[in-house]
């Protein structure tokens, strides 16, 4: 044994002097400079480049290291890689016994140079072609390695990696092949890797930092190669999006301005599956979209937390949770997104909490938003689902709900609220529970829309209501309006008045509205409804009726919104209203003044909005009649009873009360028969839209009231006709506030030569052809039971003194 221990002994010496031999030797042959003479050639002649190494240290123990690595472009001047210090250090024992243990392997300051050309080629595409050009070895026969396979691998040699570091690194990457004007140059700085521990069957850790264009990137995690598993987190700070934009910009739908990312995630990844949680935040988002030029986003926020999970296989990703936030907006998400690398499709359930209008609104470009002070309140809430393939777009929204809870805002001195639900399925959009309340007022209201991707969307919307007060709505809605008079009379000069129009609504509209009683002005109008259609800017409203103050009242009309200033033209209907309380409520001024049961039938036709337009382009015809007639105390018949001294004439009945118009140019060429006990006229002339009067007053006083009136001397001789009526042909002038009431002289003239001329007939005719005596004590003559015209000779003598006197 002694023996055996001596040769081993020995044994031992020999070889480790075999050992020290081979290493003193090869300190002495394998020089840095012999190294460097001999590498750096063969780096070039296979590089094609220039290649330059400031120094070399080699030891068969421990390692190597180099000094100044340099890689130079194909022109020779620039510099394509570059490094400070590259080592590897590594311990020679182990490898003996197949186990590759390397204390350390470090890059220090490296530094990549990346160009792409304006013809996409590459700096490094010619060192690409020279590894194309050489001839790959052939494949073994069996090219499928297992995982079994590889677990054997690693079994047969076992690498253990103390410390892999990659300090202060840079990528520089100039790209000419994006249109200019933009210069394209980014930079990865700062780079630093560091894994500790690293072998084939075990978990090591790694960590990682860098500068992306001055954003900063960290991440650490830990790493089983054999295992292909990956667990690790990673922070990216302010990375200026905008400046890549070029690379996306067929993407965006406007134009970037500015756009921050930063990101916290957290990421699980197996071969089977890859699972993400984490931050994403959008910062500073610029953003002019091509279908809102005047109205772009500016230093918006989008923040989203999601949790999901990415299935290799199948190429869909779980989403299980994903909340939103945009301005304030909030929304979740959740559901799967498949077939990513084909045909991308949604399956994905929405919601929202409760959206604060307000918060909707400041979230939102100002110019999107008519008024900013309309102090808007209540809330939104959305869900729905999001269905079928990416490619389809809008119509992915298969479903959804928008629901209104308290949604109010002040307009025009007035603040209605909505509250309701619209639906959403398919094409086809519906209101469910839908209200609008103004006040005191309540009315349901429905909208439906078959199919909302049509162009133009067709809409049916219908109002229903039990009671509504315009009193109380009007009553607010005047006070901004006076108080915008006031501003504007008390000096300013108020902008000029503009007609309505042309309008452009791209809908089709098919409407109604239906109120059981309407107030206004103390006024109760029942059973109101009005029916109504838009098509092609043009509104036709086909019914609007209504009852009150004991009569009704039916319209139609059509309004062409393509023109400025409207153009329209309609029917009106009028039958047995009481005048009286209509008046009182269109004109209080004149409350009772007019009174009986009116009945008009009216047609027009014009355009302009302005009262001023409306007046010269308006045409009209209207026909009227009222029943059981009486006017009292107007500016009118008070004039003419101050004019004649006759207080009878203040308050007038009338059996028969019929008037026409034809209304152009500004005034209504008027003719009527207004007849009753004390008074009969036949007015006929021109009354102004403005207000100004020209009527001749063919009027008739009854005996009493003539009798009267020439007792008192104002007007006497007046001409009688044969029942003793006085013929007072009057003139009025003057305006609606200021009636002026004269005696018509040529009317008078004219009358009075006519009636000299009906006396000096009359006389001759008894002359020459007597009237006929009555056959019998009692019984009417018979000029009484038959007209003159049937006296043959009487007529003639008749015609020819008519024919003579001009009458």
């Amino acid at each position: 044994m002694r023996k055996v221990g001596k040769i081993i002994a020995f044994s031992a010496i020999a070889l480790l002097l075999i050992v020290a031999g081979g290493a003193i030797l090869a300190k002495l042959l394998l020089t840095p400079e012999r190294i460097r003479a001999a590498v750096v050639p063969l780096a070039q002649e296979h590089l094609g480049r220039e290649v330059s190494l400031e120094g070399i240290e080699f030891s068969i123990f421990s390692g190597i290291v180099l000094e100044g690595l340099e890689i130079k472009e194909a022109n020779g001047e620039d510099t394509f890689v570059s490094a400070e210090r590259a080592l590897l250090r590594y311990r020679l024992w182990p490898l003996l016994k197949l186990q590759l243990e390397v204390d350390e392997i470090a890059l220090i300051k490296p530094h990549i140079r990346v160009v792409r050309h304006a013809d996409s080629s590459f700096n490094f595409s010619d060192l690409l072609q020279a590894q194309n050009d050489t001839k790959p070895p052939a494949p073994p026969a069996d090219t499928e390695t297992s995982a079994a396979q590889a677990g054997a691998a690693a079994a047969a040699i076992s690498i253990h990696i103390a410390n892999l570091t990659l300090e202060d690194g840079t990528l520089q990457v100039v790209d000419h092949a994006v249109a200019a004007p933009r210069s394209h140059q980014y930079e990865l700085s700062n780079f630093n890797l560091n894994a500790r521990a690293i072998a084939l069957r075990q978990t090591f850790p790694l960590k990682i930092s860098c500068s992306i264009n001055g954003a900063a990137l960290e991440g650490k995690g830990q790493v089983n190669l054999l295992k292909r598993t990956l667990e690790a987190e990673a922070a990216l700070t302010r990375f200026d999006v905008e400046a890549f934009a070029p690379y996306f910009v067929s993407a965006i739908p406007g134009e970037l301005h500015s756009l921050a990312l930063s990101a916290q995630l957290k990421v699980s990844a197996t071969p089977a599956e890859i699972s993400s949680r984490g931050e994403i935040s959008l910062e500073d988002i610029g953003l002019t979209l091509a279908a809102m030029p005047d109205a772009p986003i500016k230093d918006a926020t989008f923040l989203l937390n999601y949790a999901g999970t990415y299935q290799t296989a199948q190429g869909g990703v779980q989403l299980d949770r994903a909340e939103l936030n945009y301005n304030g907006i909030k929304a979740e998400l959740q559901g799967k997104i498949g077939s990513i690398n084909s045909t991308p499709t949604l399956n994905l359930d929405f919601s929202t909490p409760a959206i604060y209008v307000a918060t909707l609104l400041q979230a939102l470009p100002p110019q999107l938003i008519a008024a900013q002070d309309m102090n808007p309140a209540g809330s939104l809430r959305l869900q729905g689902q999001l269905h079928g393939e990416v490619s389809t777009g809008a119509a992915l929204l298969q479903r959804a709900e928008v629901e209104l809870a308290g949604v109010e805002a002040d307009v025009e001195g007035m603040r209605p609220r909505l509250n309701g639900t619209f639906i959403l399925a398919g094409e086809r959009m519906q209101s469910e529970d839908l209200t609008l309340k103004l006040g005191s007022n309540v009315a349901q209201m429905e909208m439906v829309a078959k199919d909302i991707y049509a162009s133009p969307l067709a809409l049916t919307h219908n109002i229903d209501a039990e009671r509504f007060d315009l009193d109380a709505i009007l009553a607010t809605a005047a006070a901004p309006a006076a108080a915008a008079d006031q501003s504007t009379s008390g000096g300013g000069t108020a902008a000029s008045a503009q007609e309505i129009g042309p309008l452009d609504i791209p809908l089709r509209l098919d409407g109604s509205i239906n109120i059981g009683e309407a107030l206004y002005q103390g006024l109760s109008i029942t059973n109101f409804s009005m029916r109504y259609r838009l098509r092609d800017n043009v509104l036709d409203i086909d019914t609007l009726s209504g009852s009150t103050c004991g009569g009704t009242v039916t319209s139609s009309a059509n309004i062409d919104l393509r023109r400025q200033g409207l153009e329209y033209r309609g029917e009106t209907r009028v039958e047995g209203v009481q005048a009286d309380p209509l008046i009182s409520a269109l004109a209080p001024e004149s409350a009772n003044t007019v009174f009986g049961a009116l009945n008009l039938n009216a047609s027009y036709r014009g355009h302009g909005t302005l009262p001023e337009t409306l007046k010269r382009q308006l045409i009209a015809k209207v026909e009227l009649n009222m029943d059981q007639a009486r006017i009292s105390s107007t500016r009118l018949t008070n004039a003419i009873a101050n004019f004649l001294s006759l207080e009878q004439l203040r308050d007038i009945r009338f059996d028969t009360f019929v008037a026409s118009a034809d209304i152009a140019n500004g005034s209504a060429q008027v003719k009527g028969d207004f007849s009753g006990t004390n008074v009969r006229a036949y007015p006929q002339g021109r009354v102004g839209l403005g207000g100004d009067l020209n009527l001749g007053l063919n009027a008739r006083l009854a005996p009493r009231l003539a009798q009267e009136l020439d007792r008192k001397g104002h007007v006497a001789g007046l001409l009688t006709n044969d029942e003793g009526w006085a013929l007072l042909p009057l003139k009025i002038t003057g305006n609606y506030a200021e009636p002026r009431i004269t005696l018509d002289e040529s009317a008078l003239s004219e009358q009075a030569t006519r009636k000299a001329v009906e006396n000096l007939t009359r006389r001759l005719l008894d002359k020459i052809a007597p009237e006929s005596e009555p056959s019998a004590e009692g019984e009417a003559p018979e000029a009484k039971t038959q007209p003159d015209k049937e006296d043959p000779t009487r007529k003639l003598i008749d015609d020819a003194f008519k024919s003579i006197f001009g009458n």
